[in-house]
């Protein structure tokens, strides 16, 4: 099993305390998650994780800040980066 940090209650994405492979299952370290996650990606150490459904041009909320949005479809354990995240301070 994986570890991810929420680091606030309003976070939709998480950070992966370790890489993650595809189909593992998730800890969720602090907030508050009432049902088991798993990957459906791989995630490297140190970025983010999809705790929910974000749908596309929802924002990404990581620290309880709105940090940028999804330029596509996230699903819940999906790797959140560059390439589905429209950052709002780049």
């Amino acid at each position: 099993m994986a570890k991810v940090l929420k680091i606030s209650p309003l976070d939709n994405v998480g950070v992966a305390l370790g890489s993650i492979s595809q189909g593992e299952e998730l800890i969720i370290e602090g907030g508050h998650v009432s049902a088991k996650l798993f990957s459906i990606s791989e995630v490297p150490e140190g970025h983010k994780i999809a705790l929910q459904t974000i749908n596309k041009g929802g924002s990404i909320i990581k620290m309880g800040i709105d940090i940028g949005l999804a330029s596509v479809q996230i699903e819940t354990g999906v790797h959140v980066h560059h390439h589905n995240l429209s950052s709002r301070f780049i």
